[in-house]
């Protein structure tokens, strides 16, 4: 079954704005950054514009920027604007109500479902686009400020 990558591509995007330190960086860039087509990230970036969390600059030097602080974002918030609704479904055809597990099993899928996906959101709204920014720029060697959109070269 396939599966999407929207989710970790918009992370991808939003990471990147963050740490361009409030400067409009254009989706060709950023599409050279996730390794895909500038309308793929274009597309996506529509999307988190619509959910509040981009916007556009026009003109020269324009491009995306992050409509509110990195540390506002939550990954939570992301899921919710480039996912279906839903983490799990059920089958696409009816279990056979005349088998005793057929008839059953529905109703447990739909509890335990509801209870995991609670877990899951509650884990995602605990990480922000500012914490996946802090984790890339470390892992680069560089240092995050959340609070002016900055990054700098660690200096010893």
């Amino acid at each position: 079954m396939p599966t999407s990558t929207r989710f970790a591509v918009a992370i991808h995007i939003l990471a990147d704005l963050a740490l361009h330190k409030g400067k409009a960086v254009r989706s060709e860039d950023i599409a050279c950054s996730v390794n895909t087509n500038a309308a793929v990230v274009r597309r996506l970036l529509g999307v988190l514009a619509e959910a509040g969390m981009t916007r556009s600059q026009l003109g020269v030097g324009g491009g995306a920027l992050l409509a509110r602080p990195a540390d506002a974002i939550t990954l939570l918030d992301v899921y919710q604007a480039v996912e279906e609704p839903n983490y799990f479904v059920l089958h696409r055809s009816k279990p056979n109500p005349k088998c005793y597990i057929g008839c059953n099993i529905t109703s447990v899928l739909e509890d335990e479902f509801q209870r995991i996906s609670a877990t899951m959101d509650a884990s995602l709204a605990q990480t922000t686009i500012a914490d996946v920014a802090r984790q890339v720029a470390d892992n680069a060697g560089m240092h995050y400020h959340c609070a002016n959109q900055q990054v700098s070269e660690d200096v010893d």
